[in-house]
């Protein structure tokens, strides 16, 4: 099981939390080993694993002499402390609004604890408010377990477009809070099933639709080397017409390099390795240069066309993302 019983320590009335001043029940939580008074009827009827561990034939149950003690040191001192307000009723011990962090702790501890359906109640106001932190990955597995399909397709969205492939060939969340992306391996607590698959499925959506749009849309051909077909000019052979291809090609390198992308890495098998967001980026807001006005405006239309087909397709695909909450 989670916990064992174990004889207290020598401790003073200060030094233990209270939830119930005639609770039955000692809880010594963390590597703190915080101690917590509680109801243990008031805590199996709302968990399950709490009931079968007190209630059932396991070390954890009422001693037959002495206090009640159960260890629980892989638990999470302050996250046991907002569930045990929640079980018995302490509501103005819970701080308003309830941090990510905090709120994420709290549904991975009642989640362990098969617990999770006495915080959902509260799931829409605590997570209302959280809502446009898309750049922190524990909001995906929030909004996955309280249930809430808006928020969860909105997180999607911003893994599947901001994903990256690392050097080791896994995908990282490019949050932008730190100096290094975020490896999805290590999201290990209310993890989402097939998460991984189903962001590399979106990418791979995206992707087709940027190479069309340099392959095809903008006529590039790629092989031994990269090359620009102006398809826009009858003279296709004439001096004027190959300095157009080399302004408008050169145009589109300096755009890509500038961030830290290439033809050739974007056109080849190693394809888009970067985040997807930050391609489409380019694809609406680069302004790409032509010796021709209309090679200049046909390329803005297929640049801008490609970027509002990415958001159409990244759009569609996470709301037909199928999840099983709860």
């Amino acid at each position: 099981m989670v916990g064992h019983c174990a004889t207290p320590k020598m401790t003073t009335p200060t030094e233990v939390k209270v939830y119930d001043k005639d609770g039955d029940l000692i809880l010594r939580v963390g590597p703190t080993e915080t101690l917590y008074q509680t109801c243990s009827r008031s805590l199996a009827r709302k968990s399950l694993v709490f009931e079968r561990m007190l209630f059932g034939k396991f070390a954890e149950s009422r001693p037959a002499v002495g206090d009640w003690v159960v260890d629980l040191p892989e638990d999470d001192t302050r996250a046991m402390g907002l569930f045990l307000a929640m079980v018995h009723v302490q509501f103005d011990r819970i701080p308003r609004p309830l941090p990510l962090a905090s709120l994420y702790a709290l549904l991975t501890l009642t989640n362990k604890h098969d617990a999770s359906a006495i915080v959902r109640g509260f799931g829409r106001s605590w997570i209302a408010p959280l809502q446009n932190f898309v750049q922190d990955y524990r909001l995906l597995g929030v909004a996955w377990e309280l249930g809430d399909s808006i928020v969860f397709s909105k997180m999607m969205r911003a893994m599947i477009e901001n994903s990256v492939v690392g050097s080791d060939d896994q995908l990282h969340f490019d949050h932008g809070l730190g100096p290094h992306p975020f490896p999805l391996e290590d999201f290990v607590y209310l993890r989402p099933t097939r998460l991984i698959e189903m962001i590399e499925e979106g990418r791979q959506s995206l992707i087709g639709v940027a190479l069309w749009t340099l392959t095809t849309g903008l006529n590039i051909r790629t092989g031994s080397s990269i090359v620009y077909e102006c398809r826009y000019l009858v003279q296709t052979q004439s001096a004027e017409n190959h300095r157009c291809c080399c302004t408008i090609l050169g145009s589109l390198v300096k755009i890509l390099a500038h961030e830290g992308l290439s033809l050739e890495t974007i056109c080849g098998e190693d394809a888009f390795r970067h985040s997807l967001r930050k391609f489409r980026r380019i694809l609406r807001d680069s302004k790409i240069f032509a010796l021709h006005p209309e090679c200049e405006k046909s390329i803005a239309k297929v640049l801008w066309d490609g970027a509002m087909q990415m958001d159409k397709v990244c759009e569609e695909k996470c709301e037909r993302i199928n999840v099983r909450f709860w």
